[in-house]
C-alpha cells in the first residue's frame, strides 16, 4: 500500500524513479484518456529534462546502441546460463532491475506513442484547429468568443468555446493589480462556482482556468 510519506518521495523524485515506483507497486502506466494521465502542458514539464533539446544531441541514436549492447549481453548470460543453475543474489537482483528498468522505458515510449496517435487521428482536433485535448488556443477572429479548446476528461470529449470576445479580464493574480480588477475576478468566480465545479466539460471552468 502506498503511504503518504512514499508518495511525497515519490514526488520529489523524478519520472523514471515514479514509472519505476509504480511498476514495483503492480500498477500499470497511466495510458491516454485515463483521469491521471497528465495533459500535455504537464508531461512536459515532467519530461523537460529528458527531452530538453539544448542539453542532448541524438539522444535516441545513443540509445539504440546502448540497447543493441543489452541484447547481446542478454543473449550472451542466456547461452551461459542453465535452468537449474544456482545464482548469486547480486546477480538476480541486478537482472530483476534491468527487466524492471527496460519495461519502465518501453512503457512509457507506448505511452507516448497512442497519445500522438490519438491526437492525430481524432478529427475533433483538426477541426477545433488545437494541438491536443485540453489545450485551449486563442481565436481573435470569432465573432464572440475568444478561446476554443477540445476538453476530455473521464471518457469525454467536448468542443468548447469560451471567453467574451474583446472583454478585459484579470488573469492570473498579479503584484500590484487594481482593487477593480481584483473585485472582477472574484464576482467572476463567485457568479461561476457551480459551473466552474463541473470541471473540464464546463465552459466556465476554462473561462476560470484561462481568463480568471
Amino acid at each position: 500500500m502506498l503511504t503518504f510519506k512514499k508518495y511525497l518521495e515519490e514526488k520529489k523524485r523524478g519520472l523514471w524513479d515514479n514509472i519505476h515506483a509504480k511498476r514495483k507497486r503492480g500498477e500499470k502506466p497511466a495510458k491516454p484518456g485515463d483521469p491521471n494521465y497528465p495533459d500535455k502542458e504537464n508531461w512536459e514539464k515532467l519530461t523537460k529534462e529528458e527531452k530538453d533539446p539544448n542539453e542532448y544531441d541524438k539522444e535516441g541514436d545513443m540509445a539504440k546502441g546502448q540497447l543493441k549492447t543489452l541484447v547481446r549481453n542478454a543473449s550472451d548470460l542466456m547461452k551461459m546460463m542453465g535452468d537449474d543453475d544456482n545464482l548469486p543474489e547480486w546477480v538476480q537482483s541486478k537482472i530483476t532491475k534491468a527487466e524492471d528498468y527496460i519495461s519502465s522505458v518501453r512503457d512509457y515510449l507506448q505511452s507516448e506513442k497512442e497519445k500522438m496517435n490519438e491526437e492525430k487521428k481524432d478529427p475533433r482536433l483538426v477541426r477545433a484547429g488545437v494541438e491536443s485535448f485540453n489545450k485551449p488556443k486563442r481565436t481573435p477572429s470569432h465573432p464572440t468568443k475568444s478561446h476554443i479548446v477540445v476538453a476530455k476528461t473521464d471518457g469525454q470529449v467536448k468542443t468548447i468555446r469560451f471567453g467574451e470576445q474583446g472583454a478585459e479580464t484579470a488573469g492570473d493574480p498579479k503584484k500590484g493589480e487594481s482593487e477593480r480588477m481584483k473585485k472582477k475576478r472574484k464576482s467572476f468566480k463567485a457568479r461561476h462556482r457551480k459551473n466552474i465545479a463541473k470541471g473540464p466539460i464546463s465552459a466556465a471552468y476554462w473561462a476560470d482556468k484561462v481568463k480568471w
